[in-house]
């Protein structure tokens, strides 16, 4: 019997896995007499087994939840208990070779092709990475049922894979499970307890919690008018803030994390051109000109009339070496009118962040002296914490229990 596309098997693991977690968390902060942040070369405290040590060494890198993972990286080899030691060897060596082929396949963006390799190793060895790699392929090719699959299988083989929390989390998203995406954001928190957490995951998560808690309450109720508003507005936050948060990543080059937001944006609003293009820029200075030409045709699909879309596509051709592609985009360029004369599609309510440098600033104007207004008496309404958040490995609270006047808090009904 699976729920949620997990074993009960592998949900017990995943769950004591948490658990174990955050008491190592407890211990730490109890046994620590200083209150500085703890040195990234401190030696990992005894009693923690070699499964924790490995995934503290990760958070010390970045976490690209949108890349591909090495070996290394949640690629433990399970091998059928029938097969010698000789033939496990050669199956763990058989499906890194196909690995490394994927892999190849998916810096090009030959994303059929890298399927068709994860799926071949797959049949040697059962690595946690290569389902994630996998789902990421999937989720280009837009086949988003197989890569929320595949998403559940790499947690259930390793249930530490926060990378790939954060991937079905969008996923989630983009396929209107917000209660699925705001429980995977939730143990993606949970498993950060012994690191910093992410603000980012942090927002998300305090963005799309709202339409879970509707959805734990009402049931399936995507034709209900309230949660259709609701859904609007929850989604419209989470596209300005995603797309904030890769401006300003891009600004300070931090192309990585920018790719993660941009790619987020897309899931939440799959119809705004301008998103595929700044992630074709993205992927243009992390050397991925393959991908980036894919963004940028995209983007030219979604908005032909603009032509900074086809100048980005030529200079990405024009490193790929197709000098005849950069020509005819650089001249079909120069025949449209400059973008600040046209109306970009945008998310509801979202300024033209191309255009705000080249925008006047209105003349500043004194501002009217503020109106007294009574004062309202503040009143604080102690809840208890298992009533607005649990760490339960099936659900997110129930809701529909409280008193109405604490629902009115969450805007429930």
């Amino acid at each position: 019997m699976k729920q949620n596309g997990l074993t009960n098997k592998g949900g017990i693991s995943r769950l004591e896995t948490l658990e174990r977690l955050i008491l190592e968390r407890e211990n730490e902060i109890l046994n620590d007499p200083l209150e500085g942040e703890v040195s990234d070369e401190e030696d990992v405290p005894e009693g923690v087994d070699l499964a924790v040590e490995e995934q503290k060494k990760k958070t010390k890198q970045k976490d690209e939840s949108f890349e591909t993972d090495s070996s290394d990286d949640n690629g433990s080899v399970i091998s059928d208990e029938s097969g010698g030691e000789d033939g496990d060897s050669s199956s763990a060596e058989k499906a890194n070779e196909l690995k490394s082929l994927g892999d190849n396949h998916v810096q090009s963006g030959e994303w059929k092709e890298a399927i068709r390799c994860y799926s071949e190793a797959l049949e040697h060895s059962q690595m946690a990475a290569l389902y994630g790699n996998r789902s990421l392929c999937y989720m280009k090719t837009e086949e988003f049922e197989k890569a929320e699959r595949d998403c559940s299988c790499a947690i259930e083989l390793d249930p530490t894979y926060k990378r790939i929390f954060r991937r079905r989390a969008a996923i989630r998203l983009r396929r209107r499970d917000y209660y699925g995406s705001a429980k995977d954001l939730q143990d993606l928190r949970i498993l950060s307890a012994s690191s910093a957490v992410d603000p980012n995951i942090q927002e998300e998560y305090r963005i799309i919690l709202p339409l879970a808690r509707y959805i734990a309450v009402q049931g399936n109720c995507t034709d209900d008018d309230k949660f259709k508003k609701l859904e609007a507005d929850v989604l419209e936050k989470l596209g300005e803030k995603e797309e904030a948060s890769a401006k300003s990543f891009m600004n300070r080059k931090m192309w990585a994390q920018a790719m993660e937001s941009l790619s987020m944006a897309i899931m939440v609003s799959p119809q705004t051109p301008r998103l595929y293009s700044d992630r074709a820029l993205v992927n243009f200075k992390l050397g991925k000109n393959k991908m980036a030409e894919k963004d940028c045709t995209d983007a030219i699909d979604l908005d032909p009339s603009n032509p900074q879309y086809f100048r980005l596509r030529a200079e990405v051709r024009k490193k790929l070496g197709n000098l005849k592609g950069s020509e005819a985009d650089e001249k079909h360029a120069n025949t449209l009118p400059p973008v600040a004369n046209k109306t970009q599609k945008s998310l509801p309510g979202k300024l033209n962040l191309r255009l705000e440098e080249t925008t006047s600033r209105p003349s500043k104007t004194e501002r009217p002296a503020p109106t007294e207004t009574p004062l309202e008496s503040t009143v604080f309404i102690r809840i208890p914490v298992s009533d607005v958040y649990s760490s339960s490995i099936d659900e997110l609270y129930n809701l529909s229990n409280l008193p109405d006047k604490i629902k009115s808090l969450f805007g429930l009904p």
